[in-house]
């Protein structure tokens, strides 16, 4: 049976032992995990708001080729592909677009 079963008190001891035991296992991890860590992955990710025009066009470019527009579609995917040159949504849907019309083999201005 625990004395503070609550947890109301505050028991913790910096010099204690254990404590020490477990800081030293927890600094241990950090330096592990911060050795494996790339460069790429400590870069922070974009604010989602930053990225609202990006997906108002991309799912402009999906209604369109779904209504077999693919004129309008394109268009979109490639106003896409000038806010962020390697979207990948983008050229995924471009490329379906280029399969679609067969128009594989005339470079297009992306």
């Amino acid at each position: 049976m625990q004395l503070d079963a609550a947890e109301v008190n505050n028991n913790y001891d910096a010099q204690n032992a254990r404590v020490q035991k477990a800081r030293a296992m927890l600094s241990e991890v950090r330096a592990r995990e911060s050795a494996h860590t790339t460069p790429a992955a400590k870069t922070p990710l974009p604010d989602p708001k930053d990225k609202i025009e990006e997906q108002n066009l991309l799912h402009t470019a999906m209604l369109a080729s779904d209504d077999d527009r693919p004129a309008e579609a394109r268009q979109a995917l490639q106003n896409v592909l000038t806010l962020d040159p390697k979207s990948p949504t983008a050229l995924r849907q471009l490329g379906e677009l280029e399969l679609q019309a067969a128009d594989y083999g005339k470079p297009h201005n992306i």
